[in-house]
């Protein structure tokens, strides 16, 4: 009888011991696999600005060609003439238009504290914005640009295809600036000098327009749809020349 007890011992106690295992294992795997999926759904929306960083860029320097060309730098009705057919990704459903965004849309009360400090500068320095050069043929102002555009999606949040992408996400906008350039100008001056001035950018001041170009640099913000954990809420500057003779401006 004793040497039946024992592998019954040994069983409840080898039981024990896998449970306990697998109890660990399970709480591994599920803080492993929580943050493997965070990382995942951070990936991903980042892939989502990525993808369409280079079409935002064009669509706003495309515009912005055709309104300083129009109005000769002389841009009085920025805001409105920005807005009239404003910049329509691919798809022809969401467009950018100038309009100042509010903490409202990102759901503030919950967004994460690092984030909430560099959202709530950037909401505020949109309030003073846009802020554009005005043609002076005495003392000609530097051709910059700064203004802020929200991506604006007119279907339904619920209805979204992809509740993860940039252009489907919550709320998104843009802090933007524009400065006048040319292949003719150094890299160095380029980079730590002055734009140059508007109305010696255009025609007929101009003295070669298929050099022209357009220096952006841009902050992006944008909050995934029904997530306000931490991964819910992205940011991502970046930098861009442009050639204006390779812009498709119909």
């Amino acid at each position: 009888m004793p040497n039946q007890r024992k592998p019954n011992g040994f069983t409840l106690i080898g039981a024990i011991a896998a449970a306990l295992v697998l109890a660990i294992a399970a709480t591994f795997i599920g803080k492993n696999l929580y943050y493997l999926i965070r990382s995942r759904l951070r990936t991903e929306a980042k892939v989502s600005i990525v993808d369409n960083e280079t079409t935002l860029a064009e669509l706003i320097a495309a515009k912005l060609f055709t309104m300083t060309s129009s109005n000769a730098c002389e841009l009085a009705n920025f805001v409105t003439t920005f807005n009239t057919n404003p910049p329509t990704f691919p798809g022809g459903s969401v467009t950018l238009r100038i309009e100042k965004p509010t903490l409202n849309e990102f759901s503030l009360t919950a967004t994460p504290a690092g984030f909430q400090a560099d959202l709530k500068t950037a909401i505020s320095a949109c309030a003073t914005k846009p802020k554009l050069p005005i043609k002076n043929t005495a003392t000609p102002s530097t051709g910059t640009f700064l203004f802020c555009a929200k991506v604006k999606n007119p279907v339904a949040a619920q209805n979204r295809r992809n509740q993860t992408g940039f252009l489907d996400s919550q709320a998104a906008f843009a802090e933007i600036r524009v400065d006048l350039t040319s292949e003719e100008v150094s890299q160095e001056e380029k980079m730590l000098g002055d734009a140059l001035p508007c109305d010696k950018w255009l025609p007929p001041n101009a003295t070669n327009t298929e050099v022209r170009q357009f220096k952006m640099s841009y902050r992006v913000f944008w909050k995934r749809a029904n997530d306000n954990s931490d991964r819910g809420y992205l940011t991502k500057m970046g930098s861009k020349i442009i050639n204006v003779s390779e812009l498709q401006t119909n």
